[in-house]
This record gives C-alpha cells, structure tokens and sequence, in this order.
C-alpha cells in the first residue's frame, strides 16, 4: 500500500514548502505548473552563473582610475543589487496618511504560471482603468502610487498598492470591480512609504529562495515600482552620480587577473578598484 502522505516531489534546497507535498494545491495544471517552476530554476541557474563570470571595466571621466565590477552584482537579483535598492528607497515619502489596496489572484481561475506571467501587465491595466475612473468623475491629478509584490508560500503573488497623502482613491466595489482577478483590499492608515518597501526589500533579500527569484527573472517581475511624480528626483540624482564614470567593455572571470597584471606593469592607471 502506498504511503498517502508521500510529497509529490522530493524536497530541495530553494524549492517553496508550500508546494511541495501540499495536497490542497493538487488540481489541475498543477503538476504542469510544477515542471515549469523547476525547469525555470534551472535556467535561472544558468544565469546567475553566466552573470557571475563577467567583469565591467569603467574608466574615471578626470582621473586615472578605473574600477572592476563584477556584473552579478549589478544585477537586481543579487543580494548587493537588492542592497542597492534599499539605498534608493530612502529617498521616498516617509509617514504619511495613505491608502493601500491589497490585490490577489484567484487560485481556481488563475493557474500560477498565469499570475506570474500576467501580474506586471495586471498592475498597471488596473492603476490605468482606476485614473480613468477618476478622471471622468472630475479628478484632474494623476495618482501617485508604489507598490510591491510579495510571494505566498505556494509562490502565488499578490500586490499592495500604496497612494501616499491621499485618503480616498475610489469606493471599494469599483476597486474590486477593475481588479476582477480575485480578492481586494482598501486600508486607510499612516504609513511609512519609504520604511514599508524597504522591509518589502529586505525579505526578498533574506527569505526569497531559488524558485522566487526565478519567476522575479522569467517573468521579468519588480518587486516594487513607483509613479513618475515619485521617481522624478532620484533618477536625476543617480544620472549626475554615474556621469563620473565611463564603460570600456567587459572581461571573462578567468582574464581579470591578466588585466590587473597589464594595469600595474604599464601603470596607465594610478588606481584600480575591484568591487567584488
């Protein structure tokens, strides 16, 4: 007699123990969404070690310097390029009177793979309908808006909205009725916007495994945006910040020693940074 409470698949570093074994996500197209999951991962493996054999090599604009990064790090899936992230989020709203609307998927319309492909597209259909609505009812501002996405431990993912300074955006049935994807939720409350995404920011970088990050990569999903009335200043800082430094190419893993090698024999440069 076989043993019922057998896992469908074997457990393994990186794969969601929401799905293994849990016989509650046993209907159909699961086991298909399974064999995509773990055949992503493995491209997403792929990647990363693709990613982590390749070197960037800036030059100083004014001074003879040059520096080395290696281009995983760069990357927003890497714990440095989710580091990074946390830097810029600082510079967002910090408490402030806000809405925030919860949206999910309905597991039993929605197969997995499906929300993860469509939850970017699903996101800004539904902030563009909700500025449509106001705007015919006599809203003249565009909202201005973060949100984020967080993964639930059957990796389904599911979205909050965050609208600083406002109390109002739209009655709850209409929210709901231009989501039509599952469940939705309206919440008045001070918020710390910049201190909300950063710990958003922070799990991913802690608790998010291999299977996360893979459908992040596929997909091409953010964890978090933000409207332009948000984002204007930051990106005008960072631009000022990288016109310092200009791109000369990039190098293998294996030739980054021979390039430090030539950089000091012919001493073109005064000072060569690696940043690991």
């Amino acid at each position: 007699m076989q043993n019922q409470n057998k896992p469908l698949l074997p457990a393994c570093q990186g794969f969601p123990s929401g799905l293994v074994g849990n016989k509650k996500n046993v209907n159909e197209g699961f086991i298909d969404d399974v064999s995509f999951l773990i055949r992503i991962m493995f491209l997403f493996l792929g990647y990363v070690e693709k990613k982590a054999r390749k070197w960037i090599i800036l030059q100083h604009k004014e001074r003879a310097e040059r520096m080395l990064i290696r281009v995983w790090n760069r990357s927003r899936y890497s714990e440095e390029g989710l580091r990074r992230k946390k830097k810029e989020l600082k510079k967002l709203p910090r408490k402030r009177k806000c809405v925030m609307i919860t949206l999910t998927f309905d597991r039993k319309r929605h197969s997995l793979i499906e929300a993860c492909a469509i939850v970017g597209k699903e996101i800004r259909r539904f902030l563009n309908s909700l500025n449509e609505w106001r705007k015919r009812r006599g809203f003249k501002k565009r909202l201005g808006y973060c949100w984020v996405i967080e993964f639930h431990r059957d990796l389904y993912p599911h979205v909050h909205i965050i609208f600083p300074g406002l109390k109002y955006v739209a009655p709850k049935e209409v929210i709901e009725r231009l989501w039509g994807r599952g469940f939705t939720r309206v919440e008045q409350q001070k918020i710390d916007v910049a201190g909300y995404l950063i710990g958003y920011v922070s799990k991913a970088e802690k608790k998010y495994g291999i299977a996360e990050k893979a459908l992040l990569w596929f997909f091409g999903i953010r964890i978090h945006d933000r409207s332009k009335s948000l984002v204007k200043r930051m990106q005008n800082e960072k631009k000022k910040k990288e016109k310092e430094w200009i791109y000369l190419g990039c190098i293998e893993l294996e030739d980054v020693w021979d390039y430090v090698e030539i950089c000091m024999k012919f001493g073109e440069v005064k000072k060569l940074k690696i940043c690991w």
